[in-house]
């Protein structure tokens, strides 16, 4: 059954190329209904940029980027995508 999502917002996905505590975010979407980019870092070389530049806050994954506003940490973005779907 496909649940219906009343406003979309952008979801993406930061986190590495396995299942880890990025899985259960992607399992969240799927379940919601939610369109979920799921950007996986082709190379440690990528992480360790996007970490040493400060795009990725406190250098951590997985982070979620929820229209505009960015998010890390497994629960705190476990609790974002809740609220943005109507479960």
């Amino acid at each position: 059954m496909k649940r219906k999502v009343e406003s979309q917002p952008k979801i993406k996905l930061y986190y590495f190329n396995i299942n880890g505590k990025g899985e259960a975010i992607r399992l969240y979407c799927a379940y919601a209904g939610l369109q979920l980019e799921d950007y996986r870092f082709p190379n440690r070389d990528e992480f360790l940029a996007m970490k040493a530049d400060g795009t990725l806050d406190f250098g951590q994954v997985p982070m979620l980027e929820v229209t505009s506003t960015m998010t890390t940490g497994e629960i705190k973005t476990q609790q974002l995508v809740q609220s943005s779907a109507i479960l």
